[in-house]
């Protein structure tokens, strides 16, 4: 029996999410595989059959197992790589081309240029007049609990500051279509909740569609609409789970809840038997 038939039978009370309309869809991956150009014929296969599709102003996590080729999906979604078979369509409200934001586990901040003129940064490329961009950059600080850190230089950051201004630098040019890869993985625990909360209360304001890379269980439930489950070698969707509970959420909130911590305990099941499968060690499961 191949794993996803496995993980059908051993969980078949959790539903997958139900496949959107087409004229609802914002992302649409179908039979998406990659093999990296090589000499070698033997060359691993990346990503296999990759089909998803991912509703206007839908947040979906991704989850799996290391090297089961997220980040690749991320950067085909992206247009960083040419489809080799297979097909990846995104689409902006009303059909149209969408405003596109990736936010990255590193900063990528610009050393030389302060808090606010980095959050300028997009907006500055597309010609918005000075006094237009630096009131939507002072304006989207000021919602990432960063008010009076404008002047400062990325050195003067912590680094969980350093990621709310990346994130500002993302989110200020208001994208229809956000890609998150691993964007709080480097954060200590405390500030991760903390950034983790901020930027759910401006997606519940401006709702974009959402594709969101973790590791972290916790934080696809806390975030997501739905969660995806990718397994490796090679990267293919085994699963795909909805998120029962209600927003606004809190970390609290949710341990309270049976539906979580059944979803969690299947989610930890599904990554284990993949890191099993794929020769890897399952890591222990957190009390």
């Amino acid at each position: 029996m191949n794993t996803a038939a496995a993980l059908a039978g051993r969980w078949p009370g959790v539903a997958a999410a139900p496949s959107p309309n087409e004229g609802d869809v914002a992302i649409d991956i179908r039979g998406l595989s990659f093999r990296p150009p090589s000499r070698n014929r033997d060359a691993v296969e990346i990503l296999s059959g990759i089909d998803l599709a991912v509703r206007q102003r839908e947040f979906i996590a991704i989850v799996g197992p290391s090297g089961c080729g997220k980040s690749t999906l991320l950067n085909f979604v992206a247009g960083l790589l040419p489809v080799q078979s297979g097909q990846v369509t995104v689409r902006g409200q009303g059909g149209q081309a969408p405003s596109l934001g990736y936010v990255f586990q590193q900063h990528g901040l610009l050393p030389w240029r302060t808090a606010q003129k980095n959050v300028e940064l997009g907006l500055e490329i597309a010609g918005l007049p000075v006094p237009q961009r630096q009131e939507r950059a002072r304006a989207m600080l000021a919602q990432m609990g960063l008010a009076g850190y404008e002047r400062h230089y990325p050195r003067e950051l912590s680094g969980g500051m350093r990621q709310r201004v990346a994130l500002a630098k993302t989110l200020v040019t208001e994208p229809q279509v956000v890609l998150m890869d691993e964007p709080f993985g480097a954060l200590d625990a405390q500030t991760r909740v903390a950034v983790q909360s901020l930027f759910a209360e401006f997606w519940t304001r401006h709702r974009a569609t959402v594709l969101f890379v973790t590791h972290d269980i916790d934080e696809a439930l806390l975030l997501a609409d739905r969660v995806v489950v990718m397994g490796a070698r090679p990267g293919r969707i085994v699963a795909q789970y909805t998120v029962p509970t209600a927003r606004p959420r809190s970390h609290h909130q949710l341990r309270q809840q049976p539906a979580f911590n059944e979803l969690y305990d299947t989610l930890w099941n599904d990554i284990a038997h993949l890191a099993q499968d794929a020769g890897r060690p399952a890591a222990r499961r957190p009390s």
